[in-house]
């Protein structure tokens, strides 16, 4: 049983039954927590999102934004007032993982000068043993195997507007 987020904004704790199990400071880190083995039966999950300074007290200046990764304009500016906003921004859940959960997937490539051999490497975690399979753009298989490095010839390309066909 895992916990994921990928958007909490900004310093955060993360609480199993009241006890701490993780802290972060950034909006980009995604949250990946295995609570399996802390799991009783009976819990609770909490997510405390310290608080920005309130208005009262607080500078008139944008000097705080020196110590966060806020934006600055968040801090007042001449087009906007002071807002400063924090909390879950993008998709926040639990989930269950079987042996078969790929984690991490990276795809790694490299052409030839002459653009006519792509070698293609596959990273991931894996408890079982996976099968790659990478198909075109007409959903036909160009590659099927367990191995994570493999050259192709003739790879289509996905080129910029007015440079070619941007083959996706």
């Amino acid at each position: 049983v895992w916990f994921v987020s990928h958007g909490i904004d900004y310093k955060f704790k993360v609480f199993l039954n009241n006890e701490e199990i993780f802290e972060n400071e950034g909006m980009f880190s995604p949250v990946n927590l295995d609570l399996t083995d802390k799991l009783t039966g009976d819990d609770t999950l909490t997510v405390w999102i310290a608080p920005h300074p309130k208005r009262e007290g607080a500078p008139a200046t944008r000097d705080q934004a020196d110590h966060s990764c806020k934006p600055p304009f968040c801090y007042g500016w001449d087009w906007n007032p002071r807002l400063l906003i924090s909390g879950l921004y993008r998709d926040t859940y639990i989930e269950t993982r079987n042996d078969g959960f790929v984690e991490n997937p990276e795809v790694f490539y490299e052409l030839s000068e002459d653009l006519s051999i792509v070698d293609i490497r596959f990273s991931f975690e894996c408890q079982l043993p996976c099968r790659i399979t990478l198909l075109d753009d007409f959903g036909n298989t160009v590659y099927e195997g367990e191995d994570t490095n493999f050259k192709l010839n003739s790879p289509k390309l996905w080129w910029c507007n007015g440079e070619g066909e941007p083959t996706l």
